[in-house]
């Protein structure tokens, strides 16, 4: 963190696996503070009832708790029975901000109105969305249920309805709408390697793309010195050019023929 902090780094997420499982992980909060950074945690959200004090006190930016629906059919999806109804219970418990991530799959795309109405009254600062693909490197050769057209169609209705509290502009509409119905991506360019850097909890580095693939490793070699390599710089240039596998990762971000 401190190697990228004189590139213009202001924003940390940690991901994983299960970010709180790591012991390391409010040293590393702490750490990326002091360097003046706002850390964040994407966390599944099992362990937020039990380290509810810790995480109160640390520095942490923003939790960001992942749920895909209400009741049986998120715990269906995250393989957890009891997930939903734990995280609700511990979800008052944290004073810092917490923010709801959730994908839209068939299975429990319907249960999103439900679970817009219980963020909102638990105080949940808002929901994210993230989009179903299997060109995640987690979910390769994994069987994805993308929703279909009646329920794409309500879902739409209803981010519409609550566009102001999750954050969403026309264009982003448009295009959720757009990959949910068709799978087309249709971005102009893809500057997210531009934005952000991955950095696997092995140490891998990928340019901000999963299916380019991986550049290197930082303990082996040092993050300035994978950033300056010519195979980074020339992954970037595909991502830009459009001539990379395609992805949904920066979607929200990315230019579209209708904006950002």
């Amino acid at each position: 963190m401190a190697d990228l902090v004189p590139l213009g780094l202001k924003r940390v997420r940690v991901s994983g696996g299960e970010p709180f499982l790591y012991p390391g992980l409010f040293e590393l909060v702490e750490r990326g503070a002091d360097l003046g950074l706002a850390v964040s945690i994407q966390t599944n959200g099992l362990m937020l009832g039990r380290l509810a004090e810790r995480i109160n006190a640390a520095p942490i930016a923003s939790l960001h708790v992942s749920l895909d629906g209400t009741g049986a059919a998120n715990d269906a999806l995250r393989q957890v029975p009891g997930h939903y109804e734990r995280v609700l219970a511990a979800i008052p418990a944290i004073t810092r901000p917490v923010y709801v991530t959730t994908t839209p799959y068939a299975e429990a795309v319907d249960s999103l109105e439900e679970l817009m109405v219980v963020c909102r009254s638990l105080g949940v600062a808002g929901l994210e969305f993230n989009l179903p693909s299997t060109d995640l490197f987690y979910l390769q050769g994994a069987t994805v249920n993308y929703p279909s057209p009646e329920q794409v169609a309500r879902l739409m209705a209803l981010v519409r309805a609550n566009r102001k509290w999750l954050g969403m502009n026309e264009p982003n509409l448009r295009f959720m709408e757009r990959y949910l119905t068709t799978r087309e991506i249709g971005y102009t360019a893809c500057d997210l390697g531009l934005r952000k850097i991955y950095v696997h909890e092995t140490g891998d580095v990928h340019p901000a793309c999963f299916p380019l693939g991986v550049v290197g490793n930082v303990i082996r070699t040092p993050i300035l010195d994978l950033l300056g390599s010519e195979d980074y710089r020339e992954r970037v240039a595909r991502m830009l050019a459009l001539k990379c596998p395609g992805c949904v990762c920066g979607w929200q971000g990315n230019p579209k023929p209708e904006g950002r």
